[in-house]
């Protein structure tokens, strides 16, 4: 039953073979392309194909790929399968002995059960494309063959980096050259991470081809994923965002709109401690923008353990009252944000400091934060602090 697969093999291969000698000697080649069983096997494949690659330029190399057989399977039970491609064999031979002769040896290399087979083809068929475009690229994506992963199960992710590279081979081989570089960038073992190596890829393309392309991919941002493991898979693209500050200061504005892609539950939440920074930068710079960032108040988390992190807000807070007490009026509104229940109430220490301060500054200021008393909270376990 299960013979009646390569039924079409061998009618089509004696098709070709009959109507097309050439086509019939490049399905041939192809042959190669067929795994044994391929689980993990299948990072053989192209070295099949270069396989033939050698037999077609060199023929000296063919005697020694003939000396192969020795890969043939040590138990085959249904032998049947191979009388079809005796038949094919038969009729090519007797169009095209040399071709039959090519098929007779690659025979040994049909496999027994061959379930994901799809992915392999279209490698071979660039490599063909590329060879016959660009032999020079041929030569560098032979050079790549050690970056096969180990395990590879969904190899489809690999196939686009191929077109991609084929595409940019013809149009700029100098892009192409930096791509080979960027190779030592795959992941050992990838099963997510493969994501990440495009977006690599073309930032390096955009930013050599348009530097204002570099905008659109600014706003790219909203692909990062929400959980993020291994964070230090951010430092680059903070490092891209100061090259784009310091190459498009117009780019920077796009990507600090970007703020609001911070992840919902942040352990380390000294990364707003910038956030602060830049409210004071731009409070001190354009009042109009410091006003603006006052009204995000309401973004701060519901439930904040460690809250130091507020520290920083209520200092650039006061530089922005002494800059442009307009500000202050919005900020001063913000005081009920505070969360309910405060156990580590030290840190409103300095509120009570930089109260006072106000006070002394701007009476008026310091009425409207004395109206805040009666957002404390109910339950105030260390209250000997407040005699002292």
């Amino acid at each position: 039953m299960a013979q009646g697969a390569f039924a079409p093999q061998g009618v089509g291969g004696a098709i070709v073979g009959t109507a097309a000698p050439m086509i019939g000697e490049l399905l041939g080649r192809l042959g190669g392309l067929l795994p044994f069983a391929a689980q993990p096997q299948a990072a053989f494949a192209p070295q099949g194909v270069f396989g033939d690659i050698l037999k077609a330029v060199a023929p000296t190399v063919g005697t020694v790929a003939g000396q192969l057989g020795g890969l043939l399977p040590f138990s085959a039970q249904p032998q049947a399968v191979f009388a079809p491609q005796g038949v094919g064999g038969a009729i090519v031979g007797t169009a095209a002995p040399m071709i039959g002769e090519l098929l007779g040896r690659l025979g040994g290399l049909l496999p027994f059960a061959v379930q994901p087979q799809a992915a392999l083809a279209p490698q071979g068929v660039f490599g063909d494309i590329l060879k016959s475009v660009a032999p020079t690229v041929g030569t560098v994506a032979g050079q790549l063959g050690g970056l096969l992963p180990f395990s590879v199960q969904p190899q489809a992710a690999f196939a686009p980096q191929g077109v991609g590279g084929a595409i940019v081979g013809t149009a700029a081989p100098m892009i192409g050259e930096l791509l080979g570089q960027l190779g030592s960038l795959l992941p050992f073992a990838v099963q997510p991470q493969a994501a990440f190596a495009p977006q690599g890829v073309f930032g390096d393309i955009l930013k050599s081809v348009a530097p204002t392309v570099g905008s659109v991919a600014g706003q790219l941002g909203g692909l990062l994923p929400f959980a993020v493991q291994p964070q230090a898979a951010f430092a680059p693209q903070g490092v891209f965002g100061d090259i784009l500050k310091s190459v498009a200061p117009t780019v920077g504005s796009v990507a600090g709109q970007l703020g609001g892609l911070l992840p919902f539950s942040v352990q380390p939440q000294a990364a707003f401690a910038p956030q602060g920074v830049g409210g004071a930068i731009v409070g001190t710079a354009a009042p109009m923008i410091g006003e603006l960032l006052g009204q995000l108040g309401s973004l701060l988390p519901f439930a904040v353990q460690p809250q130091a992190a507020f520290a920083p807000q209520g200092v650039f807070g006061d530089i922005l009252k002494s800059v442009a007490p307009t500000v202050g009026t919005v900020a001063g509104q913000l005081g009920g944000l505070l969360p309910f229940s405060v156990q580590p109430q030290a840190a409103f220490a300095p509120q009570g400091v930089f109260g006072d301060i106000l006070k002394s500054v701007a009476p008026t200021v310091g009425s409207v934060a004395g109206q805040l008393g009666g957002f404390l909270p109910f339950s105030v376990m260390p209250v000997q602090p407040a005699f002292h």
